[in-house]
């Protein structure tokens, strides 16, 4: 399971060229930002909406490979010292794995990546006119301008 989700995670960052995009000569910071919003709207729909697709997609990999596909039951420990757990039903196992391992990752890589999202759409607002330097007039270069000095003292 964790091996179709880190597939679907790296081909959509490195393969499908966010990660190559990003990194080009001429990549400018329009292009930048909608790469960076493309990979956090993925990102969270896979949170809310892929678990199930990934999990069918792992278990015919696992008929593929001739592996048994089952998620292990989480068993209680018995503590020696601590009161007994009344009313303890074991969860699922397959919800169990969403909720402590998938949406741990997709989270982590969502934390991860916003505050570089952040910063890039700091510049882009500071740098963006940039992109269309050549159609501004004097005047909203200069307005432009004043808004950068301003916004730096």
């Amino acid at each position: 399971m964790s091996l179709v989700l880190w597939n679907d995670l790296l081909f959509q960052v490195h393969l499908l060229l966010v990660s190559k995009e990003l990194q080009g000569e001429t990549v400018d910071l329009s292009t930048a930002m909608d790469s960076y919003n493309n990979l956090m709207t993925w990102l969270k729909k896979l949170r809310v909406y892929r678990f199930v697709q990934i999990l069918v997609t792992a278990k015919e990999l696992a008929e593929n490979m001739e592996v048994v596909a089952i998620f292990p039951a989480k068993r209680q420990r018995k503590r020696q010292y601590d009161k007994p757990v009344e009313n303890f039903t074991p969860g699922n196992a397959e919800d169990d794995y969403m909720i402590n391992c998938f949406n741990r990752i997709v989270d982590i890589a969502i934390q991860s990546l916003q505050p570089r999202f952040e910063q890039l759409k700091s510049n882009h607002n500071l740098f963006g006119f940039l992109v269309s330097f050549k159609s501004l007039q004097l005047e909203d270069i200069q307005q432009t301008s004043q808004q950068i000095y301003v916004g730096e003292n």
